[in-house]
């Protein structure tokens, strides 16, 4: 991810994608990559770079937008992985894993894993 968002600042342009860290509950946190436009305070859409990105050369602007698909595919990979390490820990904490609402899991599963857990504890 940061391969990427340093990528984008080789260019003498005013807008890069830029990666942001935040820290949340639990020992990761969150990285997501955000395009910024130089000056300005806030995160922007990639549509939102259009007045700039018409000014570049066409290899250039079809290099920002592939980057642009590799960020929105980074950012969904690490939001899965996030979460799987957060399962993967609830589940080695609690022995279940932690439900969502709306999840379609059925109960017999997590009345397994409650089942095996208490069982390891027992032994």
């Amino acid at each position: 991810m940061s391969d990427l968002a340093l990528d984008t600042t080789r260019f003498e342009v005013g807008c890069y994608l830029r990666l942001v860290e935040e820290r949340g509950r639990g020992a990761l946190g969150r990285a997501r990559l955000r395009w910024c436009i130089r000056g300005h305070a806030r995160y922007v859409r990639f549509e939102a770079l259009a007045g700039i990105l018409e000014t570049l050369p066409p290899s250039v602007v079809e290099h920002f937008r592939n980057c642009d698909v590799r960020a929105m595919e980074l950012n969904a990979l690490e939001s899965v992985l996030r979460q799987a390490v957060d399962q993967v820990e609830s589940y080695l904490r609690n022995g279940a894993l932690r439900q969502r609402a709306g999840n379609l899991v059925p109960r017999a599963v997590l009345q397994q894993n409650t089942r095996t857990y208490e069982r390891n504890q027992q032994s």
